[in-house]
């Protein structure tokens, strides 16, 4: 089956300082040293000035932003020539006043990136778990690939791809990404089907299709193995198959509407629990006009 691999030439790479977006950049160092490609860091600030004050109130804010901003830009810059030095990756930098999540999306469609990087704590109390983190808001938002890390990528990279498909006729949308990480680390790719228990005919087609999808693997000189699971929380059972060197890929959902902010979804049940690194695919068919 022929079919176009994924080729990394430009990362982005939203940073705030934190320890988190370091580790992200940190991994985004990682890649760009094994795939040449460029990366973009972007900070973004948020606008202090309130419209509906008076004049003086927006004059302070007004102050306090230019203030923010060239701080930020020195940090930034500082943080990107460190870089450089360290590790002979190519880095630009972007500073930009806006909201966090739409500025990050559109940056990334403005300067053609290949992928997001992102550090993420997961659903951090209630309104996360309900709205969402900002990095799960991005994943939402965005037209290309977000990968979402907890901590530094290791010397060894990623040991493990796990593959979650579930029923639908996209499993095949995450294979060009596949491929392509599992050639860069030699890692070894670890299909995950749900078997519906009680239903023979979709047990069936799962198997098949992840039968066609690992021999896919296998002429592609890449390992891979199958494993079935009839756990209905199969966000959980995904999560329980990610090693401390996994990467975990998944499909963007279409539960990103209000009326489904309350429904527990599996790309929400992955980026809010997955200790594991997390690599989510744009659900291509969104932005079909």
């Amino acid at each position: 089956m022929a079919m176009k691999i994924f080729k990394l030439k430009k990362i982005l790479v939203p940073i705030d300082f934190s320890e988190l977006s370091l580790n992200a950049l940190h991994h985004a160092i990682k890649l760009a040293q094994r795939t040449q490609a460029r990366i973009m860091l972007l900070h973004v600030v948020q606008p202090y000035v309130d419209l509906y004050g008076d004049s003086g109130v927006m004059m302070a804010a007004s102050n306090l932003e230019n203030e923010v901003l060239k701080q930020s830009a020195r940090r930034l810059e500082h943080i990107a020539e460190t870089t450089r030095k360290r590790s002979r990756v190519r880095i630009d930098t972007k500073l930009i006043l806006g909201t966090i999540d739409t500025t990050i999306t559109r940056t990334a469609s403005t300067i053609k990136a290949d992928l997001i990087i992102m550090g993420t704590h997961g659903a951090n109390g209630f309104l996360d778990t309900i709205l969402g983190s900002t990095t799960y808001q991005v994943v939402a938002l965005s037209k290309v690939p977000v990968l979402s890390v907890h901590k530094q990528i290791t010397r060894t990279g990623y040991t493990h791809i796990v593959y979650p498909v579930r029923e639908g006729t996209r499993f095949m949308d995450k294979y060009p990404y596949a491929v392509a990480f599992a050639k860069l680390f030699n890692a070894r790719i670890d299909i995950v089907g749900l078997v519906r228990a009680g239903q023979k005919e979709q047990a069936e087609s799962m198997r098949m299709r992840c039968a066609t999808l690992k021999k896919t693997f296998i002429d592609s000189r890449i390992k891979a193995r199958t494993v079935f699971t009839s756990n209905e929380y199969f966000a959980d059972e995904t999560i329980s198959y990610a090693y401390p060197n996994s990467l975990v890929m998944i499909l963007q959902d279409r539960d990103f509407g209000l009326v489904d902010v309350f429904r527990k979804s599996f790309t929400k049940g992955i980026l809010h629990k997955a200790l594991a690194p997390i690599l989510t695919i744009p659900n291509r068919y969104r932005y079909i006009q």
